[in-house]
């Protein structure tokens, strides 16, 4: 089972059509949420929130749900955060450049709570 592909679909929630001038700089950030199946299992569902601001302070939040093996979890949310920015119309080079210098770590990590997951707002 490939932690890639999303389960239940992607949800948007933006404060524009589309990021204005992303030339002008965009800012990033993401929090996810991750539990194991089962206590000796390798595979986890793992929630995921993505979140882009333009340089005029609009707000673009991509939160989307993902079951499989646990070991590609900080690719899966690098792919996530590019494709959310490919999506509002980032460059595609200054897509991979953000993604590749960006720094995925445990601290991001929040309760996992599916139900509160469509609703949280960080």
């Amino acid at each position: 089972m490939s932690l890639f592909h999303h389960h239940g679909g992607i949800f948007y929630r933006r404060a524009a059509e589309q990021l204005q001038d992303p030339h002008f700089g965009i800012m990033t950030d993401y929090w996810y949420m991750a539990r194991r199946s089962c206590k000796s299992s390798v595979l986890i569902d793992l929630l995921i929130c993505t979140i882009l601001y333009d340089h005029t302070g609009n707000r673009f939040e991509c939160k989307s749900i993902h079951h499989g093996d646990y070991k590609p979890w900080k690719e899966v949310i690098r792919q996530q955060m590019e494709d959310h920015m490919l999506k509002y119309g980032v460059d595609k080079l200054m897509a991979k450049r953000i993604v590749r210098d960006m720094e995925i770590t445990k601290d991001k990590l929040v309760p996992f709570d599916r139900l509160d997951f469509l609703y949280r707002k960080l």
